[in-house]
């Protein structure tokens, strides 16, 4: 979700960092794929995801290279991953970071309509909706501390700044996707 998220966003701002971004989670993954069962057709989907990455940067230097039709295509490519590896994960319940992870993913799908051609159906904007729900539910279940510097306390002010981030379906892409970052780097240490 990370990788579809930096794509996003760097296909939607020309951001290097988050194509820096994108490059460490793909290591992580590569890794990761390396101890699967199936890790050679893992391994090439992921390097035709690659290929349609190297396209989406080339379309930023190249305007004759269609950017829409490249991110486009590099989402379908993780599509395919994604489903390849989420099927063979099952999991009960999902986690407060794979949550976050799925809001940041569909935030900025939202605000990045425009690249994608066609805007969020109404079904996974009630899902948006339905997940932050979840996500508030999970921060009210965190343990209080008295402590205002506590992890559990700067998550809630980093939950709380967030929806700032993403009111009235305008989001701030930096802000919104420096907290998901910080969130999630908090939560991987607790």
């Amino acid at each position: 979700m990370d990788i579809d998220r930096y794509l996003l966003l760097y296909g939607s701002t020309g951001d290097e960092r988050f194509l820096e971004r994108l490059a460490q989670q793909g290591k992580l993954l590569q890794a990761r794929i390396t101890e699967e069962q199936n890790a050679r057709i893992l391994l090439d989907i992921w390097s035709l995801y690659q290929e349609q990455l190297a396209k989406v940067r080339q379309a930023f230097v190249n305007e004759e290279t269609d950017l829409k039709k490249a991110v486009r295509q590099s989402l379908e490519v993780v599509r395919v991953f994604d489903d390849f590896v989420l099927g063979q994960e099952q999991q009960a319940s999902p986690s407060l970071a794979d949550n976050l992870r799925a809001l940041a993913l569909g935030k900025v799908r939202q605000a990045s309509s425009h690249l994608l051609e066609k805007p969020l159906p109404e079904e996974d904007t009630g899902k948006l909706l339905t997940l932050s729900e979840t996500i508030e539910a999970q921060m009210a279940s965190l343990p209080t501390s008295v402590d205002p510097k506590s992890w559990q306390n700067d998550l809630r002010m980093r939950w709380h700044y967030l929806k700032t981030t993403m009111r009235d379906d305008a989001l701030l892409r930096y802000p919104f996707n420096s907290q998901i970052e910080k969130m999630l780097a908090t939560l991987s240490q607790h």
